[in-house]
């Protein structure tokens, strides 16, 4: 075989190689982006594990050693004024960290949970009034549910700016990850640009249909392999990374590793359709090769060959 044929073959499985890394990288940063960067992903999650409860639940369970607060809170404070924010903070602070906005937009509206505030201690005093009270007239008792209405509109605003209460210490580490997540979205535009560039240049070498599927073919095959392999070496390598004694008090291991779980999935789909891709390419090289084999004559006339 002749020096050209080899500098092929070299050049060849170098630019094999490289769209094999290249498809691991894409795998992976989509599964990213469509995963712990995706604001539906992210509240269907709270969702599914049942989070907003689970918080609710909490808050109430702290105040329970004065069983008056805690029923207020219970009547105040609902899932489905939770969600309604979360679907409003998670959107906001995904395109901050994404770079779509340079403003921190962490708004509540808190208008609900006053008008809920209000009415709950309302019923709760004329259901069973809190020894405090417990000797007032019912025209002492609407005076004071008056007072208090008027408190709770001068003290808590319609809207509350969650950034007010957060720190620069809190701050510090969501502006690198934001440099982070910069960096990953440029990665992934250089990783589908260098793939283009691959796939040309594996054509350019090939210089021929059967060889160019074939080469296409084997790479994504690999590249589809080695990302669903890597797929359980990196749910482990997590859930031994991440220190479950360190976790918030919502979160279980339970829930901790159905996160992970559900946050890799789309990586393993990503790379079963990546090998089927590469599969397919691989059979279309076959069926052309087999095409184009010439036809042997007939060693006798009348004789099929």
């Amino acid at each position: 075989m002749g020096p050209m044929s080899t500098v092929k073959k070299i050049s060849l499985v170098f630019l094999a190689i490289l769209l094999v890394l290249d498809s691991f990288l894409l795998v992976y940063i989509t599964t990213i982006k469509v995963t712990v960067l995706n604001p539906t992903f992210i509240e269907q999650e709270l969702e599914e594990l049942g989070l907003y409860a689970i918080a609710r639940e909490q808050l109430i369970n702290e105040s329970m050693e004065d069983p008056w607060r805690a029923e207020i809170f219970r009547r105040s404070i609902t899932e489905s004024w939770m969600k309604e924010q979360v679907h409003v903070l998670i959107p906001n602070l995904l395109a901050y960290i994404n770079s779509e906005t340079d403003t921190l937009n962490l708004n509540i509206s808190t208008v609900e949970v006053k008008n809920n505030l209000k009415d709950s201690v309302r019923d709760i005093v004329l259901e069973s009034p809190p020894p405090e009270i417990s000797n007032y007239t019912r025209e002492e008792i609407e005076m004071f549910l008056a007072e208090f209405d008027s408190y709770v509109d001068s003290s808590i605003p319609d809207e509350a700016e969650i950034t007010e209460f957060i720190g620069d210490e809190q701050l510090g580490p969501l502006e690198e990850l934001r440099t982070i997540v910069s960096y990953l979205n440029l990665g992934y535009y250089i990783a589908i640009a260098m793939a283009v560039i691959f796939v040309l240049l594996v054509a350019l070498i090939c210089r021929g249909a059967k060889l160019f599927f074939m080469a296409l073919g084997v790479s994504l095959i690999v590249g589809g392999i080695l990302s669903y392999g890597m797929s359980f070496v990196i749910v482990s390598t997590l859930l031994n990374f991440i220190p479950i004694a360190d976790l918030p008090p919502l979160i279980s291991q339970t829930m901790m590793v159905e996160v992970i779980e559900d946050i890799i999935t789309p990586a393993r789909t990503y790379a079963i359709i990546l090998s089927g891709l590469g599969l397919g390419l691989m059979v279309v090289s076959i069926l052309l090769r087999r095409r184009a084999a010439p036809e042997i004559p007939s060693p006798l006339p009348g004789f099929p060959g």
